[in-house]
């Protein structure tokens, strides 16, 4: 009945694990999974269910009923640690006339929800007004501000 990458009893629980009964004069029955929380950063885990028809030591039916089309479904549990994010990029150095580079946000893990990473420039460690006059070139090399000014004043 149940298969897929997630473990019973580490990643999700069930008093269901064999059989469901659907009790006579009803039309259906129910049975609960429950996610498991532990401390680990795991991966998108799957729990596969299947149907399938009760069958004697001989592998011949014994069941009282027919199998749909739909006979499995899959449900997804997502790993509620947050992942650790790293940062790459294709170059360290960009050229100012439409130079570019690929900056690459990568999770530990992936998750069913989007994970949002903030980017944040970092210049100056103060702040002090500064006022350029005439001519002045910034550039961005390896997390630095660079500025290149002939006149200037506080």
């Amino acid at each position: 009945m149940f298969s897929g990458d997630a473990q019973l009893v580490t990643d999700y629980s069930s008093l269901r694990t064999a059989s469901v009964t659907v009790p006579a004069g009803s039309q259906s029955a129910s049975f609960t999974l429950t996610g498991v929380d532990d401390a680990l950063d795991e991966t998108i885990e799957t729990v596969s269910i299947a149907l399938a028809l009760q069958t004697d030591d001989e592998g011949n039916s014994v069941s009282n009923v027919e199998l749909s089309s739909d006979v499995s479904l899959d449900i997804q549990i997502s790993d509620d640690e947050a992942p650790v994010v790293s940062f790459t990029t294709s170059a360290t150095e960009i050229p100012e006339n439409n130079g570019s580079t690929v900056v690459t946000a990568t999770l530990s893990n992936a998750k069913l929800e989007p994970t949002t990473v903030s980017c944040l420039r970092r210049f100056f460690n103060y702040i002090k007004t500064i006022t350029f006059q005439q001519y002045m070139d910034i550039r961005i090399l390896q997390d630095k501000l660079i500025i290149w000014i002939e006149r200037w004043s506080w």
